[in-house]
Formats: C-alpha cells, sequence, structure tokens
C-alpha cells in the first residue's frame, strides 16, 4: 500500500497485482485548475476526511466525509477543489481481472459501470453500502502492517467481498443499448500509443457513423471524442515529461503533436504552465 502526499497516479495494474491502494491526505484548502484525468484503472475512493468537488464525465459531484465514489475505466475525471483535511483512501482497480473474480455474475460489474456517474455515486452511497465502504477502508488499512503476499490476497477477496456483498443492494437497471458500445474507440486510441485517432477513424471502430457516434460519445462522457482523445494524449505527454527521458521535440512527437511549437501552445493551454515548468514542478503535482 502506498501512504504518502500523492497528487498522480501511474497505475500499472495486471493480473498478479490487479489492485493499488493510496492513503491521500491533504492538509490545506485548494481549488484546482479543471485537469482531465483519463486512464483505464476503476476508482473506488472512500472519503474518511473532509470534502472534496469532482469533475465526473462534465456532472459536478460533491463528497463529504463517509461518501464513496466509483469512477469507471476511461471516464474524464478531475478534482476541482478540497476542504483542509481531506482524507481518501483510494483502490484502484483492474477492471478485467474484477469481472474474472464475479464469475458468471459479471454482467453486474459491467451494468453498475456503465451507469451514468451521478445515478452510479448515487446508488453507491446508501447508508448499508456507506457502511461497508468505512469498514472496508478500515480493514484495508490495517493490513498494511507487516504487509506480505498473503495479506495483498486478503486485500483482493475483501476489495471484490465489497461488491459482492453490495450486489443485492443495489437496484440497476438492464444493460443499457450502448453500454459497451464505444469500447472499440476507446481500444483503438489506447492501441494506437500516441498517434493522433480522428472522430471518423474511432467511429468507424465502432461501425457507427460519425454523428451517431459523436452523439453517443458526448452522452456517455460528457465530452466531444476531439477533446477526450486530446485530453487522453497531453496526459500521456505529461507523464513522458517526468518518467522518459526525452526532449519537447521527442515528446510532440510520440504523443502525436506536430511540432515542439503545437505541442507546448497545446499543453500550456490544458495545463495552465509551459511542458519545462510542468516538469520542474513534478514533485507537487495535481490531485487527481
Amino acid at each position: 500500500m502506498n501512504k504518502e502526499k500523492l497528487y498522480r497516479f501511474d497505475y500499472q495494474l495486471t493480473p498478479v497485482n490487479p489492485f493499488q491502494i493510496s492513503q491521500i491526505k491533504i492538509d490545506r484548502p485548494e481549488v484546482i485548475p479543471t485537469v482531465i484525468d483519463i486512464h483505464k484503472a476503476i476508482h473506488l475512493g472512500i472519503i474518511t476526511g473532509g470534502q472534496m468537488l469532482i469533475q465526473n464525465c462534465g456532472a459536478t459531484l460533491e463528497l463529504n466525509q463517509g461518501d464513496c465514489y466509483l469512477i469507471s475505466p476511461w471516464e474524464p475525471h478531475g478534482v476541482l477543489r478540497h476542504r483542509a483535511g481531506l482524507e481518501i483512501l483510494l483502490v484502484s482497480i483492474s477492471r478485467d481481472e474484477l469481472l474474472k473474480s464475479f464469475i458468471s455474475k459479471a454482467n453486474f460489474i459491467r451494468q453498475l459501470l456503465t451507469l451514468p456517474p451521478k445515478e452510479r455515486m448515487s446508488i453507491i452511497n446508501i447508508p448499508a453500502i456507506m457502511e461497508s465502504a468505512k469498514v472496508l477502508a478500515e480493514r484495508l488499512t490495517a493490513i498494511n502492517v507487516n504487509y506480505n503476499d498473503w495479506n495483498k490476497l486478503t486485500q483482493w477477496h475483501l476489495i471484490t467481498g465489497f461488491f459482492i456483498s453490495a450486489a443485492p443492494l443495489l437496484k440497476i437497471a438492464p444493460d443499457t443499448p450502448y453500454a459497451g458500445r464505444l469500447e472499440p474507440a476507446i481500444e483503438l486510441l489506447l492501441g494506437r500509443s500516441g498517434v493522433l485517432t480522428t472522430v471518423s477513424e474511432a467511429a468507424a471502430s465502432c461501425s457507427l457513423s460519425e454523428s451517431r457516434f459523436n452523439h453517443l460519445f458526448k452522452e456517455t462522457f460528457g465530452i466531444a471524442f476531439g477533446n477526450y482523445e486530446l485530453h487522453y494524449r497531453l496526459n500521456g505527454a505529461a507523464e513522458s515529461l517526468v518518467i522518459e527521458n526525452l526532449t519537447l521535440k521527442e515528446v510532440a512527437r510520440r504523443w502525436g503533436f506536430f511540432d515542439e511549437s503545437h505541442f507546448s501552445h497545446c499543453f500550456k493551454k490544458y495545463f495552465a504552465q509551459t511542458p519545462g515548468t510542468y516538469r520542474k514542478n513534478r514533485q507537487k503535482p495535481r490531485l487527481l
């Protein structure tokens, strides 16, 4: 388990390491520039102290102590502001491994993850599930003492057990007709490793017309595909600036920008700072 003042996350989830747990503590209030994060991991966050305001697929959600939130893979999200004393237990989960754990009942997880964010937050914050989330946070934290592979396995069973115990309490309608319809576009974007993906290419991967694809994508993710695609590449470029020892020209080429000038312009517009400044300030990145 990571226990640190941590703002940005890099997830390397695998069948052997299907989850990551972070304890986040923020000492001072802050209003944060709207920067969108996009990643494959599921986020289960449990607010153990304080309050924060988040944005998820265009929906603004206020979370207080005792609340929990569930963010699905590839959903654009970010923190808008938080108060002093914010404490979160954040569990990042591999969607694929969670589905495998549910065997014949995997469709329950699919249905839960495809609910609109506000509806999903509403149904998981009923008293019984909030109490279950509180117990989960306490038990996951306690297991951090003398951590080993057996404790890690126990934590995984606690995480899957939380969803299993929640299933009978959640009233979820049958699959929406669009559930999973957009996944080919997301997989195309991921598989191209930074190469620009056009709306026409994304629509074709889903066997949809551009107009129908644009409508469904905006309805599902709260953002146009073109903006989503750009956010994805900019987030990848931001990671490359810090993790990889690349020049700005190399980062620009790696993530599908025309040249260094084009990359710097897009980056500054999005992050409100130059790529060079971002790289220098990486020790205090943003909360996402």
